[in-house]
């Protein structure tokens, strides 16, 4: 059994929720199409491109909040909390991820057909939800945020791989 010794307790919580936040991403995003209008292909991208700036905006808000809140204005010289580390590290990642999504689902937008407008809104507000998800997680502990990884990961593979069918074979 040596060769599972890598799998401590916490790398198996964290599987476990990153089974549960794929798990959830993918019920979402397969739900959500049926539960929501079909949009126009304006509102699409529109949908698109507000889901990664609306998270980045509010977590730009959560890091100023904290800074003012507990009263370290300068970065570079006063001791950070965990909140606000964990906040920037969190920033930073959704700007990563909501570029890959922004570009990718703005090209899903404009290159589906009329029947699959309907995913680009749904693949938005799971993309939203798996980013508070990883944020609110993160700050529990480095342990609780696969779920909201693992969900931003499935959703951008998701929306990702549409664009590319609908852009070149579908």
């Amino acid at each position: 059994m040596a060769s599972m010794d890598w799998l401590t307790p916490d790398r198996r919580k964290s599987l476990g929720g990153g089974i549960l936040g794929m798990s959830v991403a993918i019920v979402l995003i397969l739900a959500l199409p049926g539960l929501l209008p079909t949009p126009s292909r304006e509102t699409a991208v529109a949908a698109a491109l507000l889901a990664p700036a609306l998270t980045v905006f509010g977590l730009t808000l959560a890091v100023s909040a904290g800074r003012f809140g507990g009263r370290r204005f300068d970065p570079l010289t006063d001791q950070e909390s965990r909140y606000i580390a964990v906040s920037q590290r969190s920033l930073t990642n959704s700007v990563e991820q909501g570029l890959v999504f922004a570009l990718a689902a703005s090209a899903l937008a404009w290159t589906a057909g009329p029947e699959w407008l309907s995913v680009v809104p749904a693949l938005a507000l799971t993309f939203v939800v798996a980013r508070l998800a990883f944020w609110l997680g993160y700050l529990k502990g480095p342990f609780i945020r696969p779920p909201g990884m693992a969900g931003t990961l499935i959703t951008n593979l998701v929306t990702v791989a549409l664009a590319v069918w609908q852009a070149f074979g579908g």
